[in-house]
């Protein structure tokens, strides 16, 4: 709370006056400290280090009393068991992490690493065009907008995250999510927007080095935070594995930076299934279990996924019937985020019986033959096959891989 020193009256000279004295802004702050339990305030317009003074003068009683407080019920059990749901939030408006029904959808587009058309759009400096295309995955769905800048050609990341997130916090309702391997490029982000976002990504691919740099800044900023189920030994492939980094990685976010276990969100990482390799046959069943497995584990925390990544190489009509089925078995296993083109998903029940079942054999891994008959089913179709009615834009519009 930072009002101003009085509603501001017209002096003889024309000049602003702001009428309130120390005394009574210290006064009417500090009522609102002690009968309503807010943390924090100060004094906009018209305000002097006198009424600043007076005001901590005033609220130092207050906040002694408060210390003690929670100093007296370190000892104490909590009554509270649940943890506390957590929002991120745009200049305009707040969004649930945890959406009913779940999940909350992380529009992909805005991600040059995933989309051909925003790596030209932003080599070219073209910030209008990519609004478009954050307004149009807003009206698809997309309850938060994953932003990503980083481009091989251009070395100014930060100057295009800072222009990105400017405009996105003045044009477009919907949180952001920074997707940047940078600190330096999170930081740039997290003081020129003016919400609450989410910080994508950490991780223990270096040890913990990189995440000591990070969490310092989520924890300033308020952020929530994707982590990566990656540690020195490379990407967690199997279920069990993914819950061990995802512990690790709990005990430094939750335990000794205290973030809040509903900001943390594990992203436990699943692999194509358009290779046929053997190595990654079963690795969909991994990531469904992987989810199940930290949601029972950690309680509170919540789980998020790049589900597109599972069609990686495929025709885009196979692409949108796989990503949806793949969707809907991990949110069954309790998925509480999914970075997606939300117009591209189609809900399970409509998705052509044939083809969900061809689906479910390559998510599963029920036959050997799954992935050769699932691609001569969408070759033989042709690109008019709509197999969950998929998006079947030019390339360009297309993700590339997220």
């Amino acid at each position: 709370m930072i009002p101003n020193a009085g509603l501001p009256l017209m002096g003889p000279k024309g000049e602003t006056i702001y009428p309130e004295t120390p005394a009574e802004l210290a006064k009417e702050l500090s009522d609102f400290v002690k009968e309503f339990g807010v943390n924090i305030v100060g004094g906009c317009c018209g305000s002097t280090p006198e009424h600043i003074t007076a005001l901590r003068n005033a609220i130092d009683t207050e906040a002694t009393a408060r210390a003690r407080a929670r100093a007296a019920s370190v000892n104490i059990k909590s009554e509270r068991t649940e943890p506390v749901p957590q929002d991120v939030a745009s200049a305009m408006t707040a969004t649930p992490l945890e959406q009913e029904p779940r999940p909350l959808l992380v529009g992909e587009r805005i991600n040059s690493q995933g989309s051909r058309k925003i790596k030209r759009l932003l080599l070219e400096d073209n910030y209008d065009e990519i609004m478009l295309v954050a307004r149009e995955q807003v009206e698809g769905g997309a309850h938060v907008l994953d932003v990503c800048c980083a481009l091989t050609e251009r070395t100014d990341e930060d100057v295009q995250m800072r222009e990105l997130v400017r405009r996105l916090a003045q044009s477009v309702e919907a949180p952001v999510m920074i997707d940047s391997t940078e600190p330096r490029v999170m930081q740039v982000a997290l003081e020129n927007y003016p919400g609450r976002a989410i910080l994508n990504s950490v991780h223990l691919e270096a040890g913990r080095a990189k995440m000591d740099v990070v969490l310092p800044l989520a924890k300033e900023h308020g952020a929530a935070v994707v982590a990566l189920t990656i540690d020195e030994i490379g990407m967690a492939k199997t279920a069990q594995r993914k819950l061990e980094v995802a512990q690790r990685i709990y005990g430094i976010v939750v335990d000794e930076y205290g973030i809040p276990p509903g900001a943390l969100i594990f992203d436990d990482l699943t692999f194509t299934l358009a290779t046929g390799d053997p190595e990654f046959s079963a690795s969909a069943v991994e990531t469904i279990e992987g989810i199940r497995l930290i949601k029972r584990e950690l309680p509170g925390v919540l789980t998020s996924l790049g589900v597109s990544n599972v069609s990686f190489g495929l025709k885009p009509a196979a692409r949108a019937a796989l990503n949806s089925v793949f969707l809907h078995h991990c949110v069954d296993a309790g998925l509480d985020a999914a970075l997606v083109h939300a117009k591209e998903i189609t809900p399970y029940a409509e998705i052509e019986p044939n083809v969900r079942e061809m689906c479910d054999d390559l998510v599963f891994n029920r036959r050997p033959d799954a992935l050769a008959r699932f691609i001569e089913h969408f070759e033989s179709a042709g690109d008019t096959q709509t197999a969950a009615q998929g998006d079947t834009k030019g390339d360009e519009d297309l993700p590339v891989a997220q």
